[in-house]
C-alpha cells in the first residue's frame, strides 16, 4: 500500500512545527477542546505537510494534549497508543499557497454551515437527559 493511502499515523505530540503564520486566534478554544479530547480522544487527525513536518490543521487540539499532558505527563486519551502522541495525517501540498489555503478552508468552511436549531435543541435535550454526556463539555 502506497504510503499517501495511510489515513494516519501515530506520532509524537512535538513531530511537527506549528505554522508561523496561523491566523487563528485559539487559546479560548484550548480548555474545550481539551475536554474533548478526555472524553473522545483523537477522531480526527491532525493535518500535517508532508515532507516539510509543518503543521497545516489542528494547532487549537496539539496545544489541547500538550495542556493536559503539563497536568499529567502519562495521560493518554481514549484510543491512543500511548502518552504524548498524536493522529497525524500527512498530505503532500504543492507549495505555501496550497498548504495555506487548505489551513484557512478547514477552518472557514464549517463555520459556513447553519444549524436545525430546532433538531439541535431535541438532541441537545436529549443528551442532557443522558447520565453518559455533559452538555456543557459541547461547546
Amino acid at each position: 500500500m502506497p504510503n499517501d493511502a495511510v489515513a494516519a499515523e501515530w506520532k509524537p505530540v512535538n513531530y511537527c512545527t506549528n505554522w508561523d503564520r496561523n491566523p487563528r486566534v485559539n487559546e479560548d478554544a484550548i480548555p474545550a477542546i481539551a475536554k474533548s479530547i478526555q472524553r473522545f480522544g483523537f477522531v480526527a487527525p491532525v493535518v500535517v505537510w508532508k515532507g516539510r513536518e509543518r503543521l497545516v490543521a489542528g494547532h487549537t487540539r496539539i496545544a489541547a494534549l500538550k495542556s493536559l499532558l503539563v497536568a499529567d505527563p502519562s495521560f493518554v486519551p481514549p484510543h491512543a497508543p500511548g502518552p504524548g502522541l498524536i493522529p497525524v495525517r500527512e498530505h503532500p501540498f504543492k507549495n505555501e499557497d496550497e498548504a495555506n489555503a487548505y489551513a484557512i478552508a478547514d477552518n472557514k468552511l464549517a463555520e459556513s454551515a447553519a444549524w436545525d436549531v430546532g433538531g439541535l435543541i431535541e438532541l441537545l435535550q436529549e443528551l442532557d437527559e443522558s447520565a453518559e454526556v455533559d452538555i456543557a463539555t459541547l461547546g
